[in-house]
């Protein structure tokens, strides 16, 4: 098979790879355009396979000076209740002039954003940790948005996701054989046998 992709768009699967009988090939494709507006285009993958000789897929992307996140979405997964788990998203302003951080709230106050940055210069990316402590067992989904002064001015939104987990499963160290089970959890727990 083989990737065509226009000018705004990359695939590093732009080139000859093979799919196996009933199975699949992730083509990551990357929005790389060189100036502002909305691109839409066609990615056409070329095969050798009788029945679907070539595949187009519509692609579109929109650029603007402005600020980027990344990663936009973030997922903690399950994290014992009383413990505090954190990861790191970077703010990038790819805009000619700097923005100042205004505000940052967050939909759930067991998800918090800390900017480790107070500004933005034009082309200079700051980090933020975003820290997520459950309370109880429970899943949260957050939205956490961060508003900037500039011009003009903007939010920046990510999504978070965790759920508080009460017990912990463990096998020992030196004997697997060994596992234990402990409740974490405020309620009584009946392990079957």
């Amino acid at each position: 098979m083989r990737v065509a992709t226009p000018p705004e768009f990359r695939s590093p699967a732009a080139t000859s790879f093979t799919v196996p009988p009933f199975g699949f090939v992730e083509c990551p494709v990357m929005f790389t355009p060189a100036r502002n507006g909305v691109f839409s285009e066609e990615i056409e993958i070329d095969s050798d396979d009788p029945n679907h000789p070539a595949i187009r897929v519509a692609v579109r992307g929109r650029s603007a000076a402005g600020l980027a996140t990344v990663p936009d979405r973030l997922d903690f997964g399950p994290v014992r209740i009383g413990t505090t788990a954190k990861a790191h998203v970077w703010v990038t302003n790819r805009g000619p002039a700097p923005f100042t951080l205004a505000g940052v709230i967050s939909t759930d106050p067991a998800i918090v954003a800390d900017p480790g940055f107070t500004s933005l210069a034009a082309g200079q990316t700051g980090e933020v940790t975003v820290r997520f402590q459950p309370t109880g067992p429970k899943s949260v989904h957050a939205l956490v948005a961060m508003r900037f002064l500039g011009s003009p001015p903007q939010v920046v939104v990510l999504t978070a996701d965790g759920s508080g987990d009460p017990d912990l499963v463990s096998t020992s160290d030196q004997d697997r054989s060994v596992v234990w089970y402990e409740n974490l959890g405020a309620g009584q727990c009946q392990v079957p046998r």
